[in-house]
């Protein structure tokens, strides 16, 4: 009996539990689809969402094979479109072809080759290459330009698996503050902004180039979270991507309009603040706003936003 290496599977079982369990709730869900309608299926959609979200959380690899096999098509198609059943169809079938090459590029070549098979293949991905001019084909974001070195950004605005009311908060508050803003159209389902794997998106490519020719001062990353109670979660890296004035100024207006609020140890913050802070010179700050906040209060959030924006960059304009 050959007794199995246990280095021939991952090491993160978790990851590939949750790609097996995503790979039967896609064949379950397209056995449903030929007899049922989508809203019968919806449940089972809601499903394969969540799953696909936990994914861009475990493997910081997964993004990179979703936007490698998927087709453009699919990438780039409108939300609404997820409401055919042909499409959506099309898009699953996709899906699930992507997940067995994931399976294949990461156990297959090794029981191959334990096998005694050998391939000339060493990674079995195709290498992602953006080609000239692909940003202004796709460009993948809608950028506002501003006159106050604030910069808002909504990174995980495109549905499915959006963060609700993020890219009209950030369309609207740079609009009443002058402010810039740069509103993500890929879903973070085949790709998210806001990892590592992101950066090479021409949406993290603008980031990076807003930054270095506008004198932004500080980025306000916009998201929503599932909480009742507290209306906003602060994420600043454990204090790393925010001076303490910055910080403070926020709590202050905060208070001053009776907004619940919470240093976040859950949303400490994502890529975004991690990698394009550098303080003091550039601050970031990633605000988690409850989904459960009712239009009112939305309203409040937002005036409340509006005004730290204005003191915030009133006071470095001045000062570049």
């Amino acid at each position: 009996m050959v007794r199995m290496q246990r280095d021939v599977f991952p090491s993160n079982w978790m990851l590939m539990i949750h790609i097996l369990r995503l790979y039967k709730d896609i064949n379950h869900f397209l056995q449903m689809l030929e007899t049922g309608s989508i809203q019968d299926v919806k449940p089972l959609l809601d499903n394969i969402i969540g799953r696909l979200k936990i994914l861009n959380t475990l493997g910081g690899k997964i993004p990179w094979f979703f936007l490698t096999f998927l087709p453009l098509d699919i990438l780039i198609a409108s939300n609404e479109r997820l409401d055919d059943r042909r499409f959506l169809r099309k898009y699953l079938l996709a899906l699930r072809n992507s997940i067995e090459k994931i399976i294949v590029g990461r156990i297959g070549s090794k029981l191959l080759r334990r096998k005694g098979i050998h391939t000339n293949l060493r990674r079995l991905t195709t290498i992602f290459y953006v080609p000239q001019g692909f940003r202004e084909i796709i460009p993948g974001y809608t950028y506002i330009p501003g006159r106050r070195p604030i910069l808002l950004t909504a990174s995980h605005a495109a549905s499915p698996g959006s963060d609700i009311n993020t890219g009209f908060l950030a369309r609207r508050l740079a609009i009443r503050t002058r402010s810039y803003a740069l509103i993500s159209h890929v879903p973070r389902l085949f790709i998210d902004s806001n990892r590592l794997v992101g950066r090479l998106l021409p949406f993290r490519r603008k980031l990076d180039e807003i930054l270095s020719s506008r004198r932004i001062r500080l980025i306000l990353d916009l998201h929503s979270m599932e909480r009742d109670g507290v209306w906003v979660e602060i994420g600043v890296w454990f204090g790393l991507s925010a001076t303490k004035k910055f910080v403070m100024r926020l709590i202050d207006i905060l208070d001053r309009h009776d907004i619940p609020y919470e240093i976040s140890y859950r949303f400490f913050g994502g890529d975004i603040i991690f990698y394009h802070a550098n303080r003091p010179r550039i601050n970031a700050i990633q605000l988690e706003i409850s989904n459960a906040v009712r239009r009112k209060y939305l309203r409040r959030i937002n005036n409340a936003l509006t005004e730290y924006i204005n003191i915030v960059g009133d006071i470095h304009r001045r000062n570049i």
